[in-house]
């Protein structure tokens, strides 16, 4: 339960950013709602399990140009998103009322995958991904299928090797 001066922020990673900085490592991390909110989000040591793609929970409480996380978890109201490599995406838009709703289309083994994107964030990196390869992490949301993430294909092996890495860490560490 979220406190006074606390929101409950429960959502998907879509970026993560590193910045070098005087005390080591500073992560600012993207986190997309399911309702499409962004919230810039920073963190010192993110956990192991903590990546693009991921949905995590807390309690957000705001700092002068973003939120700190506390008790940061992952979600259990969210379902995982699946990543999936593609040859080439594009990204259209569709009129729904008043509202654009971004629309991303993927090609993989020859077959097409459509989901609206989750965030301007997300439409954003898909754009600049224009029929080039890429990952797209698709999740299931209560009202329906959502791109919730899009990665380079090099960002996602570069997350996927680092996962192995810190998998046998914490192995060796046992």
């Amino acid at each position: 339960m979220a406190g006074a001066g606390y929101k409950q922020l429960i959502g998907y990673v879509s970026n993560i950013a590193a910045k070098a900085v005087k005390e080591g490592v500073a992560y600012t991390l993207t986190v997309s709602t399911a309702s499409g909110e962004e919230y810039l989000v920073k963190v010192r040591q993110p956990p192991g399990w903590l990546f693009v793609g991921s949905s995590i929970q807390g309690n957000a409480v705001k700092t002068e140009d973003s939120f700190q996380l506390q008790d940061m978890s992952a979600s259990r109201e969210l379902q995982p998103a699946r990543a999936l490599e593609v040859d080439s995406l594009e990204v259209s838009f569709v009129k729904m009322g008043d509202e654009r709703q971004a629309i991303i289309t993927c090609v993989a083994a020859n077959k097409y995958i459509s989901a609206p994107a989750l965030s301007n964030n997300v439409v954003k990196k898909a754009e600049k991904l224009l029929n080039s390869r890429g990952v797209v992490h698709v999740a299931e949301l209560p009202t329906g299928k959502k791109i919730v993430a899009v990665q380079t294909v090099g960002e996602y092996r570069r997350d996927t090797a680092l996962k192995r890495l810190l998998g046998m860490v914490g192995e060796d560490e046992r």
